[in-house]
């Protein structure tokens, strides 16, 4: 390995801990009351916002938008792509919810195309996805995004199964994006970068990311950077994925700060001399080789550590990644947390013993859908949710178009596992069509969402 100058290692930790200073602040955009057509907000001379409410409308409204302009996304499934994000835009999900307002692609187009704009274009609230219609062919770069000497600022949004040759989710090329509490799961690159794919002078920015359960048959499970590209990546989680961690290859200044690289069918990181990472305060374990190549010299130095993370649950793409109180990557006082996601259970102390006789209480560590039994289904199936504290729950029926079909749930419910039955009818009683449908959980201050399909 080539070493680091003093010096140079010196700007690149100072860098890092000033975007790590940045990341424990929630990204918040301004934000005004939308209308369905563009007009003016008070108190922002020039600033509109155009509301997007139908499928099809996201690319006249991104049209329709100017510097300064808000594009509200209503909750739905919008079944769209090549998307062209105008400079100083901001396209937003309106309810904060990234899986609210879900942008499906039908494959052979990027879903957002970003070219020369900078980072006061921002993208805030939104998953990108696969859609269910067709088969997908495979774009060559970026399945999610393109960015092509662009510096958009992305935060709360998902990049969720989405597929191309080079950057599953995202293809960089030449531009500088940031990415601040955005989750990339289960994406697929057939040549390199599962997630990401960036080259060139990319400088590309995640802060509290989480990238699980992305593969990719060629180089960088989760990301790969090459000709130059310097991705930094802080307080990220990158683990589950197939085809390794990270990859580099002349790529100097790439960089890993208080992040976790776990549980990647392959190394952590792969690539040559000229792309070893700048790697502090993380913690590299369970891979198929972890301290091993040009991080060799870098374990155990600068706070580093290979040690079990100690995640909540079984390792898959969807679990939510956070960590046991006992774990080593807990907060602490010489690097504060390690990854993307915040000390969430306990299983080291688990439930207290009851008494004799007694059988012990239920207590989900997350308020989340369990999914539906059976899946497909006709005529009815029965849904599972879990309640981490007591309080008002709505379970809400759409359909793919984003409409209300059915309210199923309205109500408070106690702590604990809970059923609900839905016989494939609307609000008026009449049974739906076959097809897909998303089931939405509002409870507990969160959201959460489930894919059904109703077969005749």
């Amino acid at each position: 390995m080539r070493p680091w100058p003093a010096i140079v290692e010196s700007v690149i930790l100072h860098l890092l801990k000033e975007i790590a200073m940045r990341s424990t602040q929630r990204v918040q955009w301004p934000a005004c009351a939308g209308l369905l057509l563009a007009v003016a907000c008070a108190g922002s001379a020039g600033a509109g916002t155009i509301r997007v409410e139908a499928p099809g409308l996201i690319a006249s409204g991104l049209a329709a938008a100017s510097a300064g302009d808000t594009v509200l996304v209503a909750c739905g499934v919008y079944q769209e792509q090549g998307l062209v994000m105008p400079e100083g835009v901001v396209l937003r999900g309106e309810s904060g919810d990234p899986a609210c307002a879900v942008i499906a692609s039908l494959g052979g187009a990027s879903i957002l195309v970003c070219e020369g704009i900078t980072d006061a274009t921002r993208i805030e609230g939104l998953t990108f996805a696969m859609s269910d219609v067709g088969f997908p062919a495979p774009v060559v770069g970026g399945g999610g995004v393109s960015c092509e000497a662009a510096q958009p600022q992305f935060a709360d949004c998902v990049f969720n199964g989405l597929i191309a040759g080079y950057g599953g989710a995202v293809f960089c090329r030449d531009g500088s994006p940031r990415f601040v509490g955005c989750d990339f799961l289960g994406n697929t690159a057939l040549a390199a970068g599962g997630a990401v794919n960036c080259i060139g002078a990319s400088q590309p920015v995640f802060e509290r990311c989480l990238l699980a359960g992305n593969s990719t048959a060629g180089a960088g499970g989760a990301v790969n950077a090459a000709a130059g590209a310097r991705p930094a990546f802080v307080r990220c989680t990158i683990a589950g994925g197939a085809g390794g961690g990270l990859a580099s290859w002349n790529a100097p200044g790439s960089a890993l700060d208080a992040s976790i690289v776990a549980l990647n069918g392959g190394a952590a990181w792969a690539g040559d001399v000229d792309g070893v990472p700048l790697v502090g305060c993380t913690d590299i374990w369970g891979n198929g080789s972890d301290w091993s190549g040009g991080l060799a010299d870098q374990a155990g130095v600068r706070d580093n550590l290979s040690a079990d993370p100690i995640f909540c649950g079984a390792p898959v793409p969807e679990q939510p990644w956070g960590l046991d109180v006992t774990s080593p990557c807990a907060p602490d006082p010489a690097c504060g947390l390690r990854g993307a996601r915040d000390v969430s259970c306990d299983l080291a102390t688990g439930i207290d013993d009851p008494p004799p006789g007694e059988v012990p209480p239920l207590r989900p560590e997350v308020t989340e859908l369990l999914g539906n039994r059976p899946n497909p289904f006709n005529p009815a199936t029965t849904i599972s949710f879990a309640l981490r504290r007591p309080g008002p729950v709505s379970i809400t029926v759409y359909d793919v178009a984003g409409r209300v079909v059915k309210t199923l749930v309205a109500a408070s419910y106690p702590a604990g596992f809970h059923e609900v039955t839905w016989r494939g009818d609307d609000r008026g009683g009449r049974q739906a069509a076959a097809g897909v449908y998303f089931l939405r959980l509002d409870a507990d201050g969160i959201y959460d969402t489930l894919r059904v399909a109703l077969v005749k």
